[in-house]
């Protein structure tokens, strides 16, 4: 009786020689198109439009995702809320101070993660934006301009873009001020 044992993809034989002298599908697909200078660098408006709001204004350019905004925070209150009702009713045990230290960490845990990534998301705003300022200008942003401005000044076209970072920096405005400021509105389809 003989077992026939079926290897894994990498570990056949033929496959190994086909990767080891270009001859494999992922070498042959990358022959296909060689990336160019002009492919190196993807615009912000070259990337896919990925949005639930097709227009975007000053005035509706928040977006919301129920699941996370409503729904979370009301699990995270409710955890609390019962916690502390629990503390009150049966008073200080291990297992009532566990459950009100637990619905404390769920709370700072939801916080933490919604502040962790609205602040790289503000990072990689920044420096798109001083890349865009770089590309116009030939100059990278103005560093009196404080995060929050810039995040506004994103929704600039590239007409306006300098001459309104140039007033947002000299005449300290703020970032809604900047918003109402904007003829032609760019939106903006992958911020959360």
């Amino acid at each position: 009786m003989a077992f026939i044992i079926k290897l894994p993809l990498f570990f056949r034989p033929h496959f190994l020689y086909q990767a080891l002298n270009g001859k494999s599908f992922l070498h042959q697909q990358l022959r296909k198109k060689r990336p160019t200078q002009s492919d190196s660098v993807l615009l912000y408006d070259q990337l896919p439009k990925q949005s639930l709001m097709p227009n975007q204004s000053a005035k509706s350019h928040a977006r919301y995702v129920p699941g996370f905004h409503i729904l979370t925070y009301l699990v995270v209150a409710a955890a609390l809320g019962i916690a502390t009702i629990l503390v009150i009713h049966r008073g200080i045990t291990h297992e009532t101070a566990f459950y009100f230290i637990t619905a404390i960490a769920m709370g700072l845990l939801t916080f933490y993660v919604r502040h962790f990534a609205t602040n790289n998301q503000d990072r990689i705003i920044r420096a798109e934006e001083n890349f865009r300022s770089y590309r116009l200008t030939g100059k990278v942003l103005d560093p009196r301009l404080r995060t929050s401005q810039v995040v506004a000044l994103r929704f600039a076209e590239d007409e306006e873009f300098t001459s309104l970072s140039q007033q947002a920096a000299n005449d300290n405005l703020t970032a809604a001020q900047i918003k109402a400021a904007i003829q032609k509105w760019r939106a903006d389809h992958h911020r959360v």
